[in-house]
């Protein structure tokens, strides 16, 4: 599930996962209550977790702490990595407050004791985390609309630039016939640019239905042809190093990040600066183990004021 369907909180589909057939019907009866349209899915074993993490169509989890199979954390471990939009819910009787304070710090929505008397702050920490997952797909779209609006202007002038060339020539054309044969070559080099603009603009909007492995350097690249003529126009360089790393992503995502990032250094510097790109392999700051991108948009701008 890549985003959450803003309509989706009054018929969410929900994962309960705990061993004990009784608190799982306490489960569905206060979700049930809260969401009387909701599909409530019960998991017994790893295999069904794997399926509906393979599915990606659930909108939130609800976990038992101590499972005979697993745990809580290695659900919600599971959870983040495969669907890390998806909200994960504790409610458990087993944990204690250590485990209540992990469970916050590791990023799940809400935790909450088992017991009947508590069924009321289930559903509460259902609808309210359901509430702030939709506000938050709302605020990406909302970015994703900006940054199209800002390459749209970007692509139209672009293109404006070729047509005017070619207009030009077509009245050189008409005024001389004879220079036909000199002006045609111009013409084409001109509509070649504009066909090389426009399949850049198709590849970097065209929709990816699922991750795939993407080489950075080669979108980095893509991007900066988008704004090639306004780097020269403001006489701006760029200066990249790029080593050959790819990462399993969404393409049109990764793009939309980095373009926004491109266009902020090209706003912040104006004219007769420097954009330095850096793609190079790097660790987490808070898991050395865990491997990643690191990817450096640095520009030679006045930066934000210190207040």
């Amino acid at each position: 599930m890549r985003g959450l369907n803003p309509q989706v909180n009054d018929s969410p589909r929900i994962l309960v996962i705990d061993d004990n057939a009784q608190d799982r019907l306490l489960s569905r009866r206060e979700l049930n209550q809260e969401f009387p349209l909701a599909e409530i899915v019960e998991l017994s074993g790893p295999e069904d977790l794997q399926r509906e993490l393979s599915a990606r169509n659930f909108q939130l989890l609800v976990t038992d702490y101590d499972l005979g199979w697993t745990n809580g954390f290695e659900i919600l471990k599971h959870v983040k990595k495969r669907c890390p939009e998806v909200p994960v819910i504790m409610f458990t009787g087993t944990g204690d407050q250590e485990t209540a304070v992990r469970a916050m710090k590791e990023g799940v929505a809400d935790y909450v004791v088992k017991a009947a008397m508590h069924g009321t702050r289930l559903r509460i920490s259902a609808r309210t985390a359901l509430d702030h997952c939709r506000q938050r797909a709302i605020l990406r779209e909302n970015e994703k609309l900006a940054i199209i609006g800002r390459l749209t202007a970007v692509i139209a002038h672009e293109i404006k630039n070729p047509l005017d060339a070619v207009s030009n020539l077509l009245y050189l054309t008409e005024k001389d016939p004879q220079k036909v044969g000199e002006y045609l070559p111009l013409a084409r080099r001109e509509i070649s640019r504009i066909e090389q603009i426009t399949n850049r603009t198709i590849g970097f909007y065209r929709q990816s239905p699922q991750a795939a492995r993407v080489n950075v350097g080669e979108i980095l690249d893509d991007i900066l042809a988008l704004y090639e003529r306004r780097l020269e126009f403001e006489n701006i360089s760029v200066r990249k190093t790029y080593r050959e790393l790819e990462l399993t992503s969404f393409p049109d995502e990764v793009r939309q990040v980095c373009s926004n990032l491109i266009l902020n250094a090209i706003d912040a510097i104006g004219q007769n600066g420097t954009i330095t790109l850096r793609v190079r392999a790097s660790r987490s700051w808070t898991n050395f183990e865990q491997a990643g991108i690191r990817i450096t948009v640095a520009d030679t701008g006045l930066g934000i004021a210190s207040e």
